[in-house]
């Protein structure tokens, strides 16, 4: 569908001009202050958000990017390349700067930029009222996912590139050649840079089917060269070419579907993507968008994405409402009034006054508040981690004990205690651990299997145990008498193998 911008018959002026603000800069504000002022610790509850900022400052402190493990006593050694380097770099110097208040501003500037540029988009496309409601759409699909962690920073990116490549699908020109640096700074983010390379193909085929037939070639070469350019841009990272592979292998992990966010979206409540899901379905329905085939195509593919791994929900959620965006403004204005235009309603009036550019006083203005807000909330430490999710005072009694060894953590405590300086059985790294830890790791830990933790505990040479209380794999220490129970709190359990030199033994309950 060709683009073309939505016009209201009525172009009201007022307040846009007063206050110098609009609706992007409000959105993004009102996101940004929520999530510094509304969220506490649980934005940064992320096993892997430890494990990222000591890699990113392990990188800060010797300029280098890690080759192999450093960090664990499972796999030490192993070839294993930090592809999200810059952004565990970014929020490494961003919390040794202001802590975990920084990194909560950084994710929600993150979020505002996003928010704005997508409702900046939309508002080109499809009236007011309807911008921001999918834009709403679009955060629901991204709450779940809002955490400390490198794809965040990847977010605003992803919406540059495609609403950049869809306007020029639209207009049936060239894609912006501009935009490849871009490809650079998100492949060394993020490993999403792959769906910016995948979603430029489709994008591209549409701009070169509906294109007049003396434009076709010439389009065709454009598109062709700028893929091109894109995929050698991807490889400008400390993986070269085999980073265009990672993303690829990572779907043929053998194990990958046992993590969480690596698993099938459940469908339990009303969440973000039903949400998203209804929302199009509905408007469908009636009538209100009618999109080519190609895109349908798209839609359909990224849906099975989100669905088969919930991580990409957000994904689904960002690129869908551009898509269908031009295609809703012309259906709405077909049906409110055709070529003559839309006669606005008194909210459409309304919403319209904010649509424009917001001034620099507003900007400024805005930023003063978050950064005064950001302020109050690093004095009142309103976002340190809560102590109860990580196992801190089970680390601070190994520590102050001596008690040391090959250990066997569970899997959500491995950032922790790399963050503390111990070597872990296993961690976030699903690349790493694929075939020899995260499956000998699911049969002891998660599913509690006996022999399992024998081999493992035999193979690993493991002399003491950090796990969850509740952990299937509790019944078997608890049974063994060459196994000492040395702590326990609501967070963690310890237990340490008889032939090590005992310390002091106190209990902690």
């Amino acid at each position: 569908m060709r683009y073309q911008e939505l016009k209201l018959n009525d172009e009201p002026s007022g307040l846009s001009s007063f206050y110098g603000i609009s609706w992007p800069l409000l959105v993004g504000v009102i996101a940004c202050l929520g999530l510094l002022a509304l969220t506490s610790w649980h934005i940064s509850v992320d096993p892997d958000t430890y494990m990222h900022l000591t890699v990113g400052k392990w990188m800060l402190d010797h300029g280098l990017v890690p080759s192999t493990d450093i960090y664990s006593h499972s796999l030490v050694g192993q070839p294993w390349t930090a592809h999200e380097w810059l952004s565990e770099c970014i929020f490494a110097a961003v919390y040794i700067v202001g802590g975990w208040t920084a990194l909560v501003l950084t994710t929600g500037l993150a979020l505002a930029a996003t928010l704005a540029l997508l409702l900046r988009f939309l508002l080109k496309r499809t009236p007011p009222i309807y911008a921001i409601f999918f834009t709403a759409l679009a955060y629901s699909a991204l709450a779940s996912h809002l955490l400390i962690r490198p794809h965040v920073l990847s977010w605003p990116l992803l919406v540059v590139w495609v609403s950049s490549l869809i306007n020029s699908s639209e207009k049936h020109i060239s894609p912006p050649f501009y935009l490849l640096p871009l490809m650079v700074i998100w492949a060394n983010l993020h490993g999403s840079f792959i769906f910016g390379l995948a979603i430029a193909l489709p994008l591209g085929a549409q701009a070169i089917w509906v294109a007049s037939a003396s434009d076709r070639m010439r389009l065709l070469r454009h598109w062709v060269l700028f893929w091109l350019l894109a995929v050698g841009m991807c490889t400008l990272t400390p993986l070269g070419w085999r980073g265009l592979l990672f993303p690829f292998a990572l779907f043929k992990l053998t194990h990958l579907g046992a993590i969480i966010e690596w698993m099938p979206y459940q469908f339990s409540g009303l969440g973000g993507l039903e949400v998203v899901i209804a929302s199009y379905l509905f408007l469908a329905l009636i009538g209100c968008i009618q999109v080519s085939a190609i895109n349908a195509l798209l839609i359909v593919g990224l849906l099975h994405q989100a669905l088969t791994h919930n991580r990409y929900a957000s994904i689904f959620g960002l690129i869908t409402p551009m898509i269908i965006a031009s295609s809703f403004g012309v259906r709405y204005q077909l049906l409110q009034g055709g070529d003559k235009g839309v006669t606005p309603s008194g909210l459409d009036v309304f919403f319209k006054r904010l649509a424009g550019l917001a001034s620099k006083k507003a900007v400024l203005v805005s930023a003063v508040l978050i950064l005064l807000v950001a302020l109050i909330e690093a004095r009142n430490d309103h976002h340190q981690p809560s102590k109860e999710v990580f196992p801190v005072a089970a680390v601070d009694f190994v520590q102050s004990q001596g008690i040391e060894g090959p250990v066997l953590n569970a899997y959500e405590f491995g950032g922790y205690l790399i963050s503390r300086g111990i070597p872990v059985f296993i961690d976030g790294r699903a690349d790493l651990y694929d075939e020899k830890v995260l499956g000998p790791y699911l049969d002891a830990v998660r599913d509690g299997s006996p022999a399992a933790l024998d081999d493992v505990i035999r193979d690993f040479k493991i002399t003491w145990i950090l796990i969850r209380p509740d952990s299937p794999a509790r019944a078997y220490f608890d049974g063994r008498a060459q196994w000492q129970h040395l702590y326990e709190d609501k967070a963690a359990v310890i237990f340490r193998l008889q032939s090590v030199p005992k310390q002091s033994n106190p209990q902690s309950k």
